[in-house]
């Protein structure tokens, strides 16, 4: 009983999320916030107005961006709300566009008619500046119990500089394809093969034995993010698709064409505490089976619910087969 008691005491002080109950909440309405913070760019401010179930006359009160303050090392930034005509956003939308310094801290308050304000704070991750991405196109050796073929994979080493040692890093590998029937283009799903293929192992069905040491934080672009705590260099590898072509017939009967590209870029992630905390819940099966939806299980939002975070992302330009000759490796500082 005593080893059980400690163990309890130990969750609860190495736990840094927020107490948030939904039957704490009674009948009353409560501000969402979800709001990605990344240097240099249009950052989204989204923030809804959730009302209990069931409540059909209480109609919610659209945050005005007047009620919403965000402040970047105590100095307020101006929150601006979308025009019919600012590309890639809706009309309305909340947003940002300012530079967040390496290591600024980003508050923000939040009020609305009928609510609680709400407050959350986050850091801007240190900058990737200085890290080494080593690439090398090689294969990969079949294995004949699980019926597998060798193939051509690329092998990315990660070295970070010693300032960065410790945080949540994350690496992405980008594939894309196009449909000739529309030109539409999309990112492709390309799973990671293994962090060092040397000792990859296989399921009896052919399949590869996923990595215990990181896992998928989300989808962005398409793609998952591979996730790590960055205590060391680590190595990825990836599957390397050469150009290729396919055609089928679709439901109508007409024959769709997919142009498959062999060019690939890698990504590169910083995440902040509270951007990975929110995000590293949905990374197990649980929550992929339908489980509750981390913003239930996780917030940085005292006052309400949701998720204010940043994280920093460096790429490589578009990379082919020219660029990288078989068994050379290939350096790109960032």
């Amino acid at each position: 009983m005593k080893r059980i008691t400690y163990i309890f005491l130990l969750f609860l002080f190495t736990s840094c999320e927020l107490p948030f109950d939904l039957k704490d909440l009674g009948d009353r309405s409560v501000l969402k916030l979800y709001c990605e913070v990344s240097s240099g760019d249009t950052t989204v401010v989204d923030i809804d107005v959730l009302v209990p179930v069931g409540d059909h006359e209480r109609t919610p009160v659209k945050v005005k961006p007047e009620d919403v303050v965000m402040t970047v090392d105590g100095e307020v930034v101006e929150i601006r709300e979308a025009a019919s005509d600012d590309p890639g956003l809706d009309p309305g939308t909340l947003f940002v566009v300012e530079e967040f310094p390496e290591g600024s801290e980003i508050c923000l308050t939040a009020s609305s008619e009928g609510t609680d304000p709400i407050e959350a704070s986050t850091n801007m991750p240190k900058s990737l500046s200085g890290s080494l991405i080593k690439l090398e196109l090689t294969d990969l050796p079949g294995n004949s119990y699980g019926g597998v073929e060798e193939r051509n994979v690329v092998r990315a080493r990660l070295e970070l500089p010693d300032e960065m040692k410790g945080c949540h890093i994350g690496i992405q590998y980008l594939l894309k394809s196009r449909t000739d029937s529309c030109g539409v283009t999309v990112w492709d799903e390309e799973y990671i093969v293994q962090s060092v293929y040397d000792v990859t192992e296989f399921t009896s069905d052919g399949n590869f034995v996923s990595n215990p040491d990181f896992w998928h934080l989300r989808r962005m672009g398409g793609t998952y993010i591979y996730v790590w705590d960055g205590t060391d260099d680590y190595e990825f590898v990836f599957y390397h698709r050469w150009d290729s072509v396919s055609e089928w017939e679709n439901e109508e009967g007409a024959t769709e064409t997919w142009t498959y590209d062999s060019h690939f870029k890698l990504r590169l992630y910083a995440f902040s505490e509270e951007y990975f905390q929110y995000h590293s819940r949905t990374a197990n099966d649980f929550f992929e089976l339908g489980m509750a939806s981390p913003s239930y299980t996780y917030t940085n939002v005292k006052g309400g619910t949701g998720l204010l975070g940043a994280f920093r992302c460096v790429e490589t330009p578009w990379l082919d087969d020219s660029f990288i000759d078989p068994d050379e490796i290939v350096e790109i500082r960032f």
